[in-house]
């Protein structure tokens, strides 16, 4: 939605050479530039003046096909150049004049989506801070805007399932998912996603059986290629395993993560996936039928020992811990911390989903925690 707004506010209608000057990163957090592309533009990041003369010159000069040029780098762009192109300026104060840039500078792209569906109807100028932020209190996330918004995107879900979405769209489904589940439940939207569910169970009694064969450069498809995976992108690895988050409670916790730098993949569980079967199936790197206590998990550290061994790992090399104060040695070089608080809580709680928000806070808490204490033990040498 952000992106079509920036694509209509464009000389796009009546330009088919666009430069588009973005001194403030905003495409790096939104991905608007997509949005062009959608339109039938072929997208350019500027980069030099030799480079773009080699690949494009010829196109502006015959006027062929339709060139979107990203210059996120503040280039400098030569003035014969910048004849041939119709330049656009992008940045929120010029989307948003009546409101507090400095604001909407820490928003987020669901934040701007909903932004772009009221701000039409926005005659004020509303240039103060705390009028910008009244504005999104009361306006933008009204529930009524919240509403309309979330259930356009469930409808695009499901338009994407009538499309038989591959494994790796299903990553993706299920996020989209757990953020429409999460504001429908804390504003109390009534978005009904159980199709999903649904869907998901066809695909997986249809397809799951082939998901073994499938390999994949940027995670591993099943919980038991997890330690394989590990092993060969990494001389020294610990897997933390959390169970019992569901991607809603994930959706909660990385909430407090604005500070912390991380990469997210996702990857299929085992079937049936309880803790004792999946979990031990991660750590082992075998399949249900091959687990030696498949429904109880008093074999887990000795699986993933195995495991670890059959990896070329000696008895040094390998540490298995559980709880929140593991520690291992210098000479581990493969390692297993498992936490079951948050398990335990979700199985625990009486409210089911309308509880799950406020037992997740003290995690949030405890992961950010983890990652200062770990910048520290890094900084003095001992990481």
């Amino acid at each position: 939605m952000f992106g079509e707004y920036v694509y209509d506010h464009s000389p796009a209608l009546y330009s088919d050479f666009i430069l588009i000057n973005d001194s403030e990163g905003l495409n790096s957090r939104t991905d608007y530039i997509n949005a062009f592309a959608v339109h039938g533009f072929e997208i350019v990041e500027y980069k030099d003046d030799l480079s773009f003369r080699i690949e494009y010159e010829k196109n502006l000069k015959c006027g062929k096909g339709k060139i979107a040029v990203l210059n996120e780098k503040k280039a400098y762009i030569p003035y014969d150049i910048l004849q041939r192109l119709s330049i656009y300026a992008v940045s929120l104060h010029t989307l948003f004049p009546k409101l507090n840039s400095d604001v909407l500078q820490h928003k987020s792209i669901m934040d701007l989506d909903l932004l772009t569906m009221v701000i039409s109807n926005n005659y004020e100028n509303l240039l103060r801070r705390e009028e910008t932020e009244q504005y999104f209190d009361t306006i933008v996330y009204s529930k009524s805007n919240l509403s309309a918004y979330f259930s356009e995107r469930f409808k695009t879900i499901l338009s994407k399932l009538n499309a038989m979405p591959s494994y790796k769209e299903w990553y993706r489904i299920a996020e989209e998912k757990a953020l429409i589940d999460r504001y429908s439940i804390q504003y109390g939207l009534n978005i009904d996603t159980q199709k999903i569910n649904v869907l998901f169970q066809d695909y997986v009694m249809k397809f799951f059986g082939t998901l073994s064969t499938k390999n994949d450069e940027d995670t591993p498809v099943l919980v038991s290629r997890t330690m394989e995976y590990m092993h060969e992108h990494s001389d020294k690895f610990v897997i933390v395993v959390m169970d019992g988050m569901s991607e809603f409670d994930w959706n909660i916790i990385s909430e407090s993560f604005g500070g912390i730098e991380y990469e997210q993949s996702a990857m299929f569980a085992m079937i049936p996936s309880t803790t004792s079967i999946s979990r031990q199936c991660l750590l082992s790197g075998k399949f249900p039928s091959q687990l030696w206590e498949p429904w109880i998990q008093s074999k887990e550290k000795a699986e993933f020992t195995a495991c670890a061994k059959a990896l070329g790992y000696t008895d040094s090399q390998i540490g298995y811990a559980r709880g929140y104060d593991a520690e291992f040695n210098a000479f581990v070089k493969c390692g297993a911390v498992i936490i079951n608080d948050v398990d335990d809580l979700v199985h625990a709680q009486p409210q089911g989903r309308l509880g799950i928000p406020g037992f997740l806070a003290p995690y949030r808490r405890f992961l950010c925690g983890c990652h200062q204490r770990l910048e520290s033990r890094c900084a003095a040498g001992v990481c």
